[in-house]
């Protein structure tokens, strides 16, 4: 195998080597003079897996490297979401505290408000309307206090009607009516006579029979032209 080894690594440089000398004669003997070229570089004599370890390590290393860095970033993200809730959460109680705050101040100022407008209700009309009353009650007052014990109204050694006097009722016996002859007829001459005058009289007759309209042409109603 070390052979075998050596024996292609050889050849492979004879190669390459050979390939390098005919494009320099090929550039020489071109009558044109060199030709523009991309410039050949020889790959140093390394395998593919070679290759891909040293990729390897130096892919480790720049992981490595660049590890710490990730995790301070990592933990200052942590760290400004922590420092983020807590001042939201700070802010939410502090609104909360002054929510609590201003109602309870707008509920102490309405109590109070009602206070002094029952207290300035109270001085300005109950008490003047209150000595007003006394005042026009004071006679009566002076007159029951006087007055004997079974001689008040509204006590209990009174009798049931004389509290409320404005439910008793008495019951009067019926007058008799009968009618005479001379009273029919008399009526009855009323009732032809009414009939006789026109409704607008009768209308606006009076109690002394005459009619005081100016308009009234009637000769019979006695007005005063």
């Amino acid at each position: 195998m070390d052979t075998r080894r050596s024996v292609l690594l050889s050849s492979t440089k004879l190669r390459s080597s050979s390939e390098c000398v005919s494009s320099d004669i090929t550039d020489k003997q071109s009558p044109s003079g060199p030709k523009l070229r991309p410039k050949q570089e020889c790959l140093p004599h390394t395998t593919h897996r070679e290759l891909q370890a040293k990729m390897e390590a130096e892919n480790r290393q720049w992981r490595k490297t660049i590890k710490p860095l990730l995790d301070t970033e990592n933990a200052l993200l942590k760290v400004s979401q922590k420092d983020s809730l807590a001042s939201v959460t700070c802010l939410i109680f502090v609104f909360i505290e002054e929510l609590e705050t201003f109602l309870s101040q707008r509920d102490t100022t309405q109590l109070r408000r009602k206070e002094l407008l029952h207290k300035h209700w109270t001085e300005r009309v109950w008490f003047p309307l209150q000595s007003r009353v006394e005042d026009g009650c004071k006679y009566t007052i002076r007159h029951i206090k006087k007055l004997p014990q079974s001689d008040r109204p509204f006590t209990e050694s009174v009798v049931p009607w004389a509290k409320t006097p404005l439910q008793v009722s008495f019951s009067y016996p019926a007058s008799a009516s009968r009618k005479t002859p001379v009273e029919d007829e008399t009526e009855g001459r009323e009732l032809s006579r009414l009939d006789t005058i026109p409704y607008h009289v009768k209308a606006a007759a009076t109690t002394d029979g005459l009619c005081h309209r100016p308009t009234c042409w009637f000769s019979r109603c006695g007005c005063p032209q």
